[in-house]
Parts: C-alpha cells; sequence; structure tokens
C-alpha cells in the first residue's frame, strides 16, 4: 500500500514538472514572438488619382523605413508630417495623412514601429477631412 501510495505521488511529480516545463516552452515562445518585431507589412500610397500597394517582408523597422524604401520623400516638423512623396507635394489645400490599420496615427512616421499585418498607408487629401 506504501509502495503505491509512493508511486502516485511519483506520478504526479512527474506530471507536475511536465507541465511546468510546457508551460515554460510556451511563454518562452510567446515572449520571442512579442519581442521579435518581424513581420509581413504593405504600404499603400493614395494620390488623387492613383493607389499603389507594395508588401514588404521585414525584420525591423518604421513606417519611415517603408516609405522611404522606394519612395523619394520631404517631411517637416522634424520629420513628424510627411510634406512630399513622389514630387507630390502638401499645398496647403491638400496633405498627406497617415493611417496604420485604418487608423490615423497621432505621432511622427520615424516613430512608428511596424507590427506584423500592418497596413501602412499615406493618402493625399483636403486638409480638414
Amino acid at each position: 500500500m506504501k509502495k503505491e501510495n509512493l508511486m502516485k505521488k511519483v506520478y504526479v511529480l512527474i506530471l507536475l514538472i511536465g507541465l511546468v516545463a510546457i508551460a515554460s516552452l510556451i511563454g518562452f515562445y510567446i515572449e520571442k514572438k512579442q519581442l521579435s518585431n518581424e513581420g509581413k507589412a504593405a504600404l499603400i500610397i493614395r494620390t488623387l488619382g492613383e493607389t499603389t500597394r507594395e508588401e514588404f517582408n521585414f525584420t525591423s523597422g518604421t513606417a519611415w523605413g517603408l516609405l522611404n524604401h522606394n519612395h523619394n520623400i520631404r517631411a517637416i516638423l522634424n520629420d513628424k508630417f510627411i510634406e512630399c512623396i513622389d514630387s507630390i507635394c502638401a499645398d496647403g489645400k491638400y496633405l498627406w495623412m497617415f493611417y496604420v490599420n485604418n487608423r490615423t496615427v497621432n505621432y511622427g512616421i520615424k516613430n512608428y514601429r511596424l507590427k506584423d499585418g500592418d497596413i501602412i498607408e499615406f493618402k493625399f487629401e483636403q486638409g480638414g477631412k
């Protein structure tokens, strides 16, 4: 009888150690995935008559880096706002708006760190819209 109780306790202990090990591995994987800033992102540029879409794989980066990769850009106010993309420039009536996943972003494009699945969009639209 005592031997059976001892064996049950050993099995329970082995099971608990196994569960702790599995939980630790899962936690390590999740933490690594969160710290890893790699994935895929899309860049969309909408002007008054044209829309372009580019797909990127990244290991780290910012919205600025995506836009600057294939386009000539000029920014103002410490690079917080885009003035020109490929010679299409804000003129007082129209300006470049910055969206991430269909939401406006209220800080500079150099500060936005890319996340897997992001859709980065620059729209040339009327001010105050």
